[in-house]
């Protein structure tokens, strides 16, 4: 409903813990769009192309989701939420907690396709992304052109042959810049997907060896 507006700001008001069914495409090309102040956190997973395009907008609240780790019944559609977010630089944790490593700080999510792509400014995403029922095949491009993001915990990434240089046809993105928490965090919580059980050291090396990032050792 932003599409092509000069709104530079937004607030909401929302009533206490507001259920949204369907967050689908809600700033979607509010390219002016630079600032958003809300009082209850959005509870919807659906979330699917939210931010796509706001070329402007720099961070968003950290109130702004209810994080949880969510049941296989109810993960978050991350596809294209952030997509074309330009100016991005940070998603701050959220402000229910602050243990990084908390439910409350954690989105799982079963598909995150072209979910950061072109967010060329974003140097940190600080909730835990969660991908245990994400399929392989629904991550493509996740973070394509991401080359300044330094931050980032993903865990239960599907163990197989990835790339994270952004141009492989298996590449989850450009993620070649993470700092050494990032890169830790990943490869000690990949999981098989034929077994959903953690792996163990020795797999987690196997897949470390189709890391091209320069941060891992």
């Amino acid at each position: 409903f932003l599409l092509g507006s000069k709104i530079e700001k937004i607030t909401l008001n929302l009533e206490s813990q507001p259920l949204f069914f369907s967050c689908l495409n809600m700033f979607r090309s509010a390219s002016s769009l630079k600032e958003i102040v809300i009082n209850h956190p959005v509870n919807s997973s659906e979330m699917a192309g939210m931010f796509e395009f706001c070329s402007n907008l720099t961070t968003i609240p950290a109130n702004f989701f209810r994080f949880e780790n969510r049941n296989y019944a109810n993960e978050c559609d991350m596809c294209y939420t952030f997509e074309g977010c330009s100016n991005l630089v940070e998603v701050p944790m959220s402000s229910r907690t602050s243990d990084i490593y908390s439910d409350m700080n954690t989105i799982r999510t079963g598909t995150i396709v072209q979910a950061f792509n072109s967010c060329g400014k974003l140097e940190r995403f600080l909730p835990i992304l969660d991908l245990t029922p994400c399929h392989p095949d629904n991550t493509y491009k996740a973070f394509a052109g991401c080359n300044s993001l330094t931050h980032i915990l993903i865990k239960n990434l599907n163990k197989g042959d990835w790339r994270f240089d952004g141009t492989s046809s298996k590449s989850l993105g450009t993620l070649t810049n993470l700092d050494e928490e990032s890169v830790k965090y990943m490869l000690n919580n990949v999981r098989d997907i034929a077994h959903q059980i953690p792996q163990t050291e020795t797999q987690n090396n196997s897949f470390s060896k189709n890391w091209t990032g320069q941060n891992a050792t």
